[in-house]
């Protein structure tokens, strides 16, 4: 017989039992619950594609969604969710929905914080940002196209010492103040570089939701390129709901769509069960 004494955890992975097992699959029941009562699809991806020309483990499902729902004669399907694993590189539990189409971001939103609050019973605060604006604003500040990108990383990551040390190279303190221009105050200091009506948007939707502004969010994947939000709960440190545009993503698959998604930390949100 084969020997299977060598099989081992890899290094950053948990086994779950128990409880802890009852609680991840509490959160991802109760979320797909949700979501198919407000009539989202169930969408399953394979774990594992090809990216070009070579298998790859799912390390994101939005893309994945979005290869899924461009493929010919898949048109009708609007607004789906999915569930399952993602490797980045350890492995983690999402629950997430996707809409293309006529979106309508307030709503949305508003129904991801409405899923976690009655879940957890714990108040969700927002923060809205626009990759799209910040996206604006660094086409204009920084020429250099391969400085723009990493520029843009180090917002991502929030690499604040990065971005002080390329804003005093270039003479251009506003770079440094990325990561932490929040509220009206961070409004007015990029309203000069971006697109007004579309700013004041994005303000709008902040104060409809109640949520803060928050300009250094752009978001964690690079394809968001309009609205996003990250959500977090009392008693849990990162985000427990990370979402936004990113119409630019379905370019990639030969068609023009509006798209929108939010995805859920089912590992995180089980914490606070």
């Amino acid at each position: 017989m084969q020997s299977f004494s060598t099989i081992r955890l890899k290094s950053g992975a948990t086994d779950h039992v128990g409880k802890s097992a009852e609680r991840l699959q509490r959160v991802i029941r109760q979320l797909e619950d949700g979501l198919h009562s407000h009539d989202y699809t169930r969408l399953i991806t394979p774990l594992i594609e090809e990216v070009g020309g070579r298998e790859q483990i799912r390390m994101d499902f939005t893309t994945s969604v979005a290869r899924a729902l461009s493929e010919r004669g898949r048109e009708q399907y609007k607004k789906v969710f999915y569930s399952g694993s993602v490797f980045q590189p350890e492995e983690k539990f999402q629950v997430g929905f996707e809409e293309r189409g006529d979106i309508d971001e307030k709503k949305a939103i508003s129904l991801a914080v409405e899923l976690v609050e009655e879940l957890t019973g714990k108040k969700v605060t927002l923060s809205i940002g626009d990759a799209g604006l910040i996206e604006q604003l660094l086409a204009a500040h920084v020429k250099d196209h391969h400085l723009r990108e990493q520029v843009t990383e180090m917002l991502r990551q929030r690499n604040v010492i990065e971005l002080k040390r390329v804003a005093k190279q270039l003479g251009d303190p506003l770079l440094g103040k990325l990561p932490i221009l929040f509220g009206r105050e961070g409004a007015e200091l990029i309203l000069p570089h971006v697109d007004e009506e579309r700013l004041n948007q994005v303000i709008a939707l902040a104060d409809d939701l109640q949520a803060d502004l928050d300009f250094g969010q752009m978001g964690l994947q690079n394809y968001y390129d309009g609205v996003t939000v990250h959500g977090f709960i009392d008693g849990v440190p990162e985000p427990v709901l990370i979402g936004g545009r990113y119409d630019r993503l379905y370019e990639q698959f030969g068609q023009e769509q509006r798209a929108f998604g939010i995805g859920f930390s089912v590992e995180r949100l089980a914490e606070v069960l």
